[in-house]
């Protein structure tokens, strides 16, 4: 499944959660696992691209200390839902040639 499409489900799924919680129901789901937090954030970058490239945005990601994997255990829908978020916001209030540091 290509990362866009995943994003897609994900969209989805985070729909039904809303729904579920805007009635008070059913308490929502958490699926911890473990994974690498820089090549989760490519994966949303990929997803941001194209508004980005349109701006002519520099993006400059700094992982100092880092060592080669920086893994974390969360769940990862979440955190990459959230980053999202994040990510589009500062694509959409960046002025044309600016530059987002992750």
């Amino acid at each position: 499944m290509s990362s866009a499409s995943m994003y897609i489900d994900h969209f989805v799924n985070d729909m039904l959660d809303y729904s579920i919680l805007s009635k008070g129901g059913e308490k929502l789901e958490k699926s911890i696992s473990k994974f690498d937090v820089r090549k989760s954030i490519s994966e949303i970058l990929e997803i941001q691209e194209d508004k980005i490239e349109m701006k002519n945005i520099d993006v400059q990601r700094k992982f100092n200390g880092f060592s080669e994997m920086f893994n974390i255990c969360t769940d990862k829908r979440r955190f990459q839902q959230i980053f999202l978020n994040i990510l589009s916001n500062a694509a959409k209030y960046t002025n044309r040639n600016g530059k987002i540091l992750i």
